[in-house]
């Protein structure tokens, strides 16, 4: 399996964003050598204000990325949309294949 590197799981992630960035406002993008206890390779994850399933689909139909997870989380006080909204993780784990 070939290790996927920053700045290439970053463009396929920005490749779907289109006029999205303000909206979304997507934030620490990063490589994550363990999830849930467990090593794994090719996992990558950010964060959004907003969650968009067009995105999500769409990530999840591109042929190098395996699998797309997303949870709610609450963001620091004072750095939400409004009083109640949360924060979306979104955790990307690519195939690695050329």
């Amino acid at each position: 399996m070939r290790q996927i590197e920053h700045k290439e799981a970053y463009a396929i992630v920005t490749k779907y964003l289109e006029n999205q960035v303000d909206i979304l406002n997507l934030k620490n993008f990063r490589k994550m050598k363990r999830f849930k206890n467990r090593k794994v390779e090719n996992f990558y994850k950010f964060t959004v204000d907003l969650l968009c399933l067009d995105l999500v689909f769409d990530l999840n139909s591109d042929d190098r990325v395996k699998n797309v997870y997303w949870s709610a989380s609450m963001p620091p006080p004072g750095a939400g949309i409004d009083g109640v909204s949360m924060r979306f993780k979104i955790y990307i784990q690519y195939t690695g294949e050329e």
